[in-house]
């Protein structure tokens, strides 16, 4: 008669439970990549993404900052992941139309930078991050088509 070995039928189930964990991680993730890589980055899309983070992950933080020296906000989610920790932003902001600068050639003058940005159209930019434990910083996770702006 066959001994049954309940500890290593335990250590399958195991194995077979965290490789099942790690493909859905993998899908998930694939998922949001080809959301990233489709040539037009939207509002909406930035939504699909932020939901499907928030019901697959663990969220560490989220929230909007304001810029200090324009008009313009950042809007952030960082969550926990197979990769580690992550952040994903959304950059909102007016279209810069103009960059003036105000001053005179006289020794010891002042210069002054004035911008001129749009009233109707908007800049939006999409990055992903990863934090790197060795350097203690994010990385910006580079995308095959680049930063989007549109």
């Amino acid at each position: 008669m066959k001994k049954f070995d309940l500890f290593g039928m335990i250590e399958s189930i195991k194995r077979v439970l965290l490789g099942i964990k790690y493909l859905v991680y993998f899908f998930i993730l694939n998922s949001i990549y080809l959301i990233l890589n489709t040539p037009n980055m939207t509002l909406e899309k930035w939504q699909e993404i932020k939901d499907i983070v928030q019901e697959k992950f663990e969220i560490i933080d989220s929230g909007t900052n304001d810029f200090e020296n324009r008009p313009g906000t950042v809007e952030f989610i960082e969550f926990s992941g197979p990769l580690g920790k992550m952040r994903l932003e959304w950059t909102d902001q007016p279209l810069l139309l103009d960059k003036k600068t105000h001053g005179s050639k006289r020794i010891g003058s002042e210069t002054k930078v004035e911008y001129v940005y749009s009233e109707t159209e908007r800049v939006n930019k999409f990055k992903a991050f990863k934090w790197d434990e060795n350097i203690l910083r994010w990385d910006e996770i580079e995308m095959e088509k680049g930063n989007y702006i549109f």
